[in-house]
Formats: C-alpha cells, sequence, structure tokens
C-alpha cells in the first residue's frame, strides 16, 4: 500500500476514538435520495461521528432509495423510543422519500423534540418540506433545492445555511458542504479539514474553481 495512502487512512481511523462521541440520526425512506444518505453518512463516519440510519418502514430495513438503489438501515423507527443520546437529526431529500417522511407522525415527534431541545435538525434539498410539517419554521432561514423557494417565507439562496440549531442545504452536490459543515459543528474545524483533506475534497475544489 502507498505510504501516504495508509498515513491518511491511518489518520482517519483516529479520528473515531478522538475526543466526545457524537451521535447523529438519518430518517430515511422508500424514495430518499441516495447520494444524500450515503455521502452525509460516509462522511461523517470518518469524522468519527456515530451515525445511525433508521428506516420509518413498517418492520422492514431495506430502504428502495430514488434511483433504485437499495440500503439497509442500522435501525427501525418502531425501535427507537429514545433520542437523548443523539445530538442532531437529518433529513435527506428525494420526492416521494419526503413524501413518506412527512406523512409519519413519529418523524414529526423526533423532529419537535430536537428543535425544541436546541439540538441540532438538518435538511437537504426537498428535505426541509419535512422541517415545514413538522415545526414553525416561518422565522427561520431556510435553504432548499431551488424549484421549491416559494415553499418557505425566509427562503435563502445558499449552499448551506446555518440558523441557530437548523441547518439545510440545496442537493445532492451540495450534501458535501453540509456534511463538512456539521462535522465542524458537532467536531472541530480541524477535524473537517482532516476529513475534507483526506477525500481529496480541496483538489476537487482547485480544479474545477469555485470559492466554498
Amino acid at each position: 500500500m502507498d505510504n501516504n495512502l495508509s498515513k491518511s487512512e491511518n489518520k482517519m481511523k483516529s479520528l473515531e476514538n478522538k475526543g466526545e462521541k457524537k451521535n447523529v440520526l438519518v430518517l430515511v425512506a422508500d424514495g430518499s435520495e441516495e447520494m444524500e444518505v450515503v455521502i452525509f453518512v460516509d462522511l461523517l463516519r470518518r469524522a468519527g461521528i456515530n451515525v445511525d440510519i433508521v428506516s420509518i418502514k413498517e418492520n422492514d430495513n431495506i430502504i428502495n432509495c430514488s434511483r433504485n438503489v437499495k440500503l439497509v438501515a442500522d435501525k427501525n423507527i418502531n425501535d427507537l423510543n429514545d433520542y437523548s443520546s443523539y445530538d442532531l437529526v437529518y433529513i435527506p431529500g428525494g420526492s416521494v422519500g419526503v413524501e413518506n417522511l412527512k406523512n409519519n407522525p413519529k418523524v414529526k415527534e423526533i423532529i419537535n423534540y430536537f428543535y425544541n431541545l436546541n439540538k441540532y435538525v438538518s435538511a437537504i434539498c426537498a428535505g426541509p418540506l419535512v422541517l415545514k410539517e413538522s415545526i414553525d419554521i416561518k422565522n427561520i432561514k431556510i435553504t432548499s433545492y431551488p424549484t421549491l423557494k416559494e415553499q418557505y417565507d425566509n427562503y435563502i439562496d445558499e449552499l448551506v445555511v446555518v440558523d441557530n440549531n437548523v441547518i439545510t442545504s440545496q442537493g445532492p452536490a451540495t450534501t458535501f458542504l453540509l456534511a463538512f459543515k456539521i462535522i465542524e459543528i458537532l467536531r472541530s474545524k480541524n477535524i473537517k479539514d482532516t476529513v475534507y483533506n483526506a477525500v481529496l475534497f480541496d483538489k476537487l475544489l482547485d480544479k474545477i474553481k469555485i470559492n466554498v
């Protein structure tokens, strides 16, 4: 194995045991956008954050995502009764997945629990519509997939928006930026930078010449 690659992997592994353990809950349904699930979960786990993917399907942890990718969730929502150990709940997009999440009473309960205890609530793409269904977002700055901007009173056309404990983002490609922001918030800027460089995002930005 290349020595530089080996060093990078060892550095990433060391993050898993570094500092206070943070826990994130990812709620998924049939039709959830797979990029917005897998990229998000992967980057947070690289940063040493414990992430539980939770299926909202009745006694079924196999999720059929928006592009027919199948994911196996870690837990089922019916077995989840205590949310106190989690620091953030995340809602991915995907139009069908969002409708399924909006129609689940326990999803609304979980989002309310996090928001009212000032724990972090995050959503991407069409995901903020689930927040709109669950909590009063009239005075919260929100971003989402741009074609949905008329759905929000305080829509902000930025790739990632943080308003107190609500963190939103626009779509599949911005999942990277959302994940990096959450790593910085839950862990540290140093750990965010470590993951950022390890997955070569710095080189990507140099090539496509955008400013993040």
